[in-house]
């Protein structure tokens, strides 16, 4: 039985049940009380005696924990920006494609023109180098 247990049952003895107290009850109580007290001052002084190193890992915790909530509301924030950067390129992506499709539209088009006129540039420019050499040989033969 516990002590709060017994306690009650003496006093039931003594109020309610007008009886003759258990003297050797009431004193195996106080005994065990002062044992209890004894291991309860012995636990408290335990709890002392650790509580500094409870307290220092206590605040390296809250540091941690404290550094752990800026990094990670650090990357909420990156990514909430990203997103928004995203939607922002999408926006102008979705904008810019009807004016692409019509360049390409025209650029299919126009190619073979553009195919042609950059063959006749580079004949043309053949010719020219090839007039350039003929005028450096008839300069050439002129000079002897």
């Amino acid at each position: 039985m516990h002590l709060k247990d017994t306690v009650q049952e003496l006093h039931g003895d003594l109020t309610k049940r007008k009886c003759q107290p258990n003297e050797s009850l009431a004193q195996s109580i106080e005994e065990d009380s002062k044992n209890e007290g004894i291991v309860i001052q012995e636990q408290i002084k335990i709890l002392q005696s650790n509580k500094a190193g409870f307290e220092k890992d206590w605040e390296e915790t809250v540091t941690k924990v404290t550094y752990e909530r800026e990094i990670f509301y650090g990357h909420l924030q990156e990514l909430d920006r990203l997103q928004n950067e995203n939607r922002q390129l999408s926006t102008i992506v979705s904008s810019l494609e009807p004016f692409v499709k019509s360049l390409n539209s025209v650029s299919k088009r126009l190619s073979p023109m553009l195919l042609a006129a950059a063959k006749d540039r580079e004949q043309a420019q053949i010719m020219r180098d090839l007039m350039n050499k003929i005028g450096g040989i008839e300069s050439d033969s002129n000079k002897r």
